[in-house]
């Protein structure tokens, strides 16, 4: 009976692990589902923000802005690394790490400095571990952030570019398509020379917008906000890269316990039904050894 107890004992702990995972299952799903929310309001924002900029542009196409051109040389490089604050979401993060070494590597063979600004507390862990020298802020990642929360942080770097003080700006994190979660490395500044194509500039537009002070200081403008915007949608985007990863992770830990409870109770049963053999085995034994 020793070994049922044990097999006993051993089902109820997989089933209070099974409880566990199931929950945090539910809560990585409910989580996933307001981030997605976010970024249906914050997409909706950036799409207007890129018919603003297609229509400025049509009258202010030959102004040299300064996020729309690469530098002539490369100096310096900031690169932003998203990662999650936790763990418990597979190789989301060591996927993006690996991403952001291979950059750096090849930036740092060219003598070109890279400056990191590390968001999510494993990025800030691994980095800090690898003894990375030129880290130059960190911020958590929370599921509540906001972009009130973020704009100091992103209006620092994105001012680092605009003040020459940076020649290019990249941002490394995950993005979910088709259910398949896949690290990426994006320039964000200056902008890719695809940019007007994928807003949708036009030259024929009929009418334009009326500027006060000057066109110009609007373009800055826009174009600064739009980057910024941009920063926000692709971290709400690797949030729900981490949720998802962690809501498939814990299902499968779900199931994965479902199956071992079975196994455990199918051996109980068996060395249960021993049990209860031998038992009746000595009955008989007993009664025959009386008869005689």
């Amino acid at each position: 009976m020793a070994n049922t107890k044990i097999i006993r004992d051993k089902i109820i702990s997989i089933k209070n692990t099974q409880k566990i995972t199931k929950t945090m299952e539910m809560i990585a799903i409910s989580k996933m589902k307001k981030v997605k929310q976010k970024i249906s309001i914050s997409a909706s924002y950036l799409y207007g923000i890129k018919k603003i900029i297609s229509h400025t542009f049509d009258s202010t196409l030959k102004y040299q802005c300064n996020f729309l051109y690469e530098r002539s040389k490369v100096n310096t490089v900031n690169i932003i690394i998203l990662s999650s604050n936790r763990g418990l979401c597979g190789n989301l993060n060591y996927n993006v790490f690996k991403k952001a070494i291979s950059l750096i590597q090849k930036y740092n063979k060219k003598d070109v400095k890279c400056n990191l600004y590390l968001m999510g507390m494993k990025s800030i862990l691994f980095f800090k571990n690898y003894n990375y020298a030129n880290i130059q802020q960190v911020i958590n990642l929370d599921d509540n952030i906001t972009y009130e929360m973020l704009y100091p942080v992103t209006k620092k770097i994105i001012n680092s570019f605009n003040n020459n003080h940076c020649d290019k700006l990249f941002i490394i994190g995950n993005n979910n398509t088709l259910n398949k979660v896949k690290p990426y490395v994006l320039q964000l500044l200056p902008l890719a020379s695809n940019f007007f194509t994928d807003i949708g500039y036009t030259k024929y537009n009929q009418w334009d917008y009326l500027y006060e002070p000057e066109s110009m200081l609007a373009i800055d403008f826009i174009l600064q906000r739009y980057v910024l915007f941009q920063i926000f949608q692709l971290i709400l985007e690797n949030i729900v890269c981490e949720q998802f990863c962690r809501m498939v992770i814990m299902k499968t830990a779900t199931e994965n316990s479902e199956n071992i409870i079975q196994e455990l109770q199918l051996l109980y049963n068996k060395i249960r039904q021993y049990s209860i053999t031998q038992e009746i085995i000595e009955i008989i034994s007993g009664s025959s050894t009386d008869i005689n």
